[in-house]
């Protein structure tokens, strides 16, 4: 069903949690996944890994939809890198976002 296709992929978006993506100052970054509506689509939040010319530093969430983001823009989808874990990251930021109980 062509209804149904294109709703998940509304979910899950172009560039799913956990992927890789070069942006075109050259830093790299991991998408913790998209902005909500069709207008955002191709521009997920992402978790800044590896610093580029823009000098944004590693650790920095940015959501890539927000207008202050215009300038940065994804170049490609990277290959996780052999020195950088996906999961573990995302298993950091959450703890990070998670307050203490």
């Amino acid at each position: 069903d062509p209804a149904c296709v294109q709703a998940l992929i509304n979910v899950v978006g172009r560039f799913p949690t956990s992927t890789y993506l070069q942006l075109n100052d050259g830093s790299l970054a991991l998408s913790l996944g998209s902005a909500s509506g069709a207008a955002h689509f191709e521009r997920p939040t992402v978790l800044i890994q590896r610093e580029g010319k823009s000098r944004v530093p590693v650790g920095r969430e940015i959501d890539l939809s927000d207008p202050r983001a215009s300038k940065l823009k994804i170049s490609r989808v990277h290959k996780p890198p052999p020195d950088l874990n996906p999961k573990l990251t995302l298993i950091r930021y959450l703890q990070a976002q998670t307050p203490d109980t």
